[in-house]
Formats: structure tokens, C-alpha cells, sequence
């Protein structure tokens, strides 16, 4: 009679005990997000991750001790708010704390303990650290779209002043000039019509 088989069973990243923690944090704040540590996270990933960061930090600005943790508790009334905002495919975590911080609501970040992985393979590739960074850009653009644009506005601003300057001390203004005038002046606007429609789609949602 042959053997059976029996699958190969993989502890648990998280630790189940820190549920109660979670718990207990979850009626004083809208979400209570894990905050690994950083030996929890492969060497090898560490740099992307730390790129990662800086970027989400000064988009949303707001200081975020861990992006995509998926150890979380929250409210369902609260994710439904949300729903029609959240990707299909990957980093549903970071669209969401996202849009739940741009909307002035409370994020707890609770330190947690992370055991070794037993078992099996992360399944986080490099192309996923680009889709990241897109829905990252994509969930600002809809709440804060100045935080994206005004820093367009502002380099191409910087453009034509320093080619204004060349332009004058040539005695001839050229049409890079202009065009850097128009770019950034476009921008400006741009950005500041779709925050006003931001500004009204938050007060819809909130």
C-alpha cells in the first residue's frame, strides 16, 4: 500500500497572538495597520522598499512606517466607502491606507512580530515595486493631484526662468522659453482644478 503524502504545512508569517492587539486599538482609530520590523524584510528587497517609501511619503505626506503590511483590521462600513477606488491585482493594502489617510481619517501603526518563513517563496517581484509606485501615483492623483502637479509646475518653472535668463542675455527669446512658460503655467492649473474636484469628492465620501 503506498504511502500517502501528507502537504507540507508552513507556519505563519504573522503571528496569530497579535490579534488581540489589534482588537483593542480598533474602536479608537478607522485602521490599525502592522508595523513589521525591519529584519522581517529580505536584504535583497530593502533598497526598493526604502525608494518605495520616500515616494509614498512625500506624495501622501505622511509619514508611513510600513506600505503594504497585510496584517490590518478596519471596519467594513469604512472599506465599502473605498471599494470602487481599490485595484483588481495587486497592493489592495496600500491603495487603501492611502485613501483612508487622504481623507483625514486615524491610522495606527502597531508593531508586530514576524516569524522566519518556514516554507515556499515570497511571492513579491521586482515588476510588482512599478505597480506599486503607479497605484501609489494614481490613489494622490485623486486626493491630492497639487501634490503631484505642483512639483511638475514648479520644474518647468524653474526651466523657464533659467532659460528666460539666457534668452535676455542672448537678446532674443526663443520658443523653449515659451513653451516652458506654457508647460508650467498648464500644470499649475490643471493641478488646481483637480483639486478642486478631489476637495468634492472627499466631502462626498466622508
Amino acid at each position: 500500500m503506498a504511502a500517502q503524502l501528507r502537504p507540507r504545512q508552513k507556519m505563519p508569517k504573522f503571528d496569530p497572538n497579535d490579534i488581540t492587539r489589534f482588537l483593542e486599538r480598533a474602536e479608537k482609530y478607522h485602521m490599525v495597520v502592522g508595523k513589521r520590523q525591519a529584519s522581517g524584510v529580505p536584504f535583497i528587497r530593502r533598497p526598493g522598499k526604502a525608494l518605495l517609501h520616500f515616494l509614498a511619503n512625500f506624495l501622501s505626506e505622511f509619514k508611513i512606517p510600513d506600505l503594504n503590511c497585510g496584517y490590518r483590521i478596519m471596519k467594513r462600513d469604512i472599506f465599502m466607502k473605498f471599494i470602487t477606488l481599490l485595484p483588481n491585482t495587486f497592493s489592495i493594502s496600500t491603495t487603501l491606507m492611502l485613501a483612508i489617510h487622504k481623507s483625514d481619517m486615524d491610522i495606527y501603526f502597531l508593531p508586530i512580530n514576524i516569524r522566519k518563513r518556514s516554507g515556499g517563496k515570497s511571492s513579491v517581484k521586482p515588476k510588482h515595486a512599478v505597480k506599486m509606485f503607479l497605484l501609489i501615483l494614481r490613489t494622490i492623483l485623486l486626493f491630492s493631484p497639487m501634490r503631484v502637479f505642483g512639483p511638475i509646475s514648479i520644474l518647468f518653472g524653474a526651466g523657464f526662468i533659467a532659460s528666460l535668463i539666457y534668452d535676455i542675455v542672448q537678446l532674443n527669446i526663443t520658443d523653449t522659453t515659451i513653451l516652458l512658460f506654457l508647460i508650467s503655467m498648464l500644470t499649475f492649473f490643471f493641478g488646481l482644478i483637480a483639486e478642486q474636484v478631489a476637495t468634492i469628492r472627499r466631502e462626498i465620501v466622508n
